[in-house]
């Protein structure tokens, strides 16, 4: 084989290398793009105004039945957002001790808001949403959950209300 045309199917060879790489690197990252934008089409862009109200601290109680008797635990949500996408921790306590949960979601209008919780051991199987409605004041939120319960070992539903702490 000539130098030449040697030369030319190296050439080929390289360049349908250089394509594949490049398509083996970007194929993963457009997939994520692709799955982040659908998970998350349907929260609405908030103004500032209600991101800086949604932002910090929340304090309040999740009230569940439990068998006959009526269950109430303190709950903390720390809580940061963008435009579209609320994240942050929740932690609760029982009488089986603490547990923190890794939350995000968004807002559906700007009263209503969706949240999905894992607990933050990823080897422990405790997840759920809730709905929450934000009050005419901006400082009470009230709504309903539903989880799968770790310590009852079953799904669980019931009340949440928390109200903005204000430094």
């Amino acid at each position: 084989i000539s130098s030449m045309l040697w030369i030319k199917i190296m050439d080929n060879t390289l360049i349908a290398a250089i394509i594949g790489g490049i398509c083996t690197i970007l194929s993963p990252l457009i997939v994520l793009l692709i799955q982040n934008k659908n998970s998350t089409k349907h929260y609405i862009a908030i103004d500032k105004e209600r991101k800086n109200t949604a932002n910090g601290s929340w304090t309040g109680k999740v009230r569940y039945e439990q068998g006959s008797e009526l269950e109430n635990h303190d709950i903390y949500f720390e809580i940061t957002t963008n435009r579209k996408i609320l994240k942050g921790y929740c932690t609760y306590t029982s009488k089986n001790g603490t547990t923190k949960l890794i939350i995000k979601g968004g807002f559906y209008s700007d009263r209503f808001l969706k949240i999905e919780h894992i607990n933050e051991k990823i080897q422990i199987i405790h997840f759920g949403y809730t709905l929450l409605e934000l009050d005419a004041s901006a400082r009470k939120l009230t709504g309903k959950f539903i989880t799968f319960g770790r310590i009852k070992n079953k799904i669980i539903s019931g009340f949440i209300g928390l109200e903005k702490n204000i430094q």
